[in-house]
């Protein structure tokens, strides 16, 4: 009997990709990449989140602005690239797969656009899945310290949070300090998730996203100044890619 393809959507859904799903799912990325690459715009950064069950997760960050030669103490070699852009760079972070907890980038914004401050990723990224109450505090401690003004990135790639040991209200406070919506709804277990926000810049303010897993997220926003003064998001775009829609022709 032959599947209804309401039901092997659903099936392609739930599990982690194939062999085969994987390999078409790699071609397709290598395609987006030349057709999708890191803006080039100085001031402009973005983010793309890749859910777990594809390929056992994955992603990168970006920002552009004057040479990124302070990455260079802040980033392993193996972490990020550099490309031209305009009268600078544009750098890109590629992020570790089937690592859980927040991937976070600071920047600072100076003339000719953004620049590194701290990289939390990797092996240093804040692992709230493997210690809630330790990492989140830890967290949101680092989310006080900041200035205002300063711009963060926030990814996934794995799964933010545990399914049975959700995170407390000290992790979306410091969220709601960088922008995030008090009425953001709590993230789920392997659900994609990605923020970029500013430090005091208000509540909403912030450029988030969450869906399903088998989504892939892509968050832009140029960085200006903000109505009465200070730094703000600008130019923003959400982009959902449903990648089940590549796979229905996968057994």
């Amino acid at each position: 009997m032959q599947e209804h393809p309401f039901f092997k959507r659903y099936r392609i859904d739930k599990k982690e990709f194939s062999a085969g799903q994987n390999k078409t799912y790699i071609g397709y990325l290598i395609a987006r990449l030349e057709k999708l690459p890191p803006p080039p715009v100085p001031g402009r950064c973005c983010i793309e989140c890749f859910g777990l069950t594809m390929n056992r997760g994955g992603g990168w960050m970006s920002f552009a602005g004057p040479p990124a030669t302070a990455a260079t103490g802040l980033l392993p070699k193996d972490c990020f690239s550099t490309a031209p852009a305009g009268s600078g760079e544009v750098t890109t972070v590629e992020l570790e797969p089937n690592r859980t907890g927040f991937h976070v980038l600071e920047l600072e914004t100076v003339a000719g656009g953004l620049r590194l401050v701290s990289a939390h990723v990797n092996k240093t990224r804040f692992d709230v899945y493997k210690d809630e109450v330790k990492e989140s505090a830890r967290f949101a401690k680092w989310v006080s310290g900041l200035p205002p003004g300063r711009v963060v990135l926030i990814t996934i790639t794995d799964t933010a949070i545990a399914a049975k040991r959700p995170p407390g209200r000290d992790l979306y406070a410091a969220l709601e300090a960088l922008g995030a919506d008090p009425a953001m709804e709590r993230i789920g277990y392997r659900l994609p998730f990605a923020l970029i926000g500013v430090k005091g810049g208000g509540p909403g303010s912030a450029l988030q996203a969450m869906d399903k897993t088998k989504i892939l997220l892509r968050l832009e926003a140029s960085v200006g100044a903000a109505a009465g003064g200070g730094v703000g998001l600008e130019g923003t775009a959400t982009e959902r890619t449903d990648i089940t829609e590549l796979m229905l022709s996968e057994d």
